[in-house]
């Protein structure tokens, strides 16, 4: 897989990480749960297809 997809991938999901900390630094009055647990998600799937990739690409064997 390219370096290119590689990055974007990793500027997506430190986007999304990005938001998650926003959404939890909310009052626990005002967090919209259904949205806090779908940017984890997101941002879960993104981290593990990212370390997927890299390991993939790394040459031990």
């Amino acid at each position: 897989m390219s370096k290119g997809i590689i990055a974007l991938i990793a500027l997506t999901s430190a986007v999304v990480w990005y938001f998650v900390s926003r959404e939890a630094m909310e009052s626990s009055k005002d967090i919209n749960w259904q949205k806090l647990m779908l940017l984890l998600l997101a941002g879960s799937v993104t981290t593990l297809i990212i370390n997927i990739l890299l390991f993939r690409n790394l040459s031990i064997f």
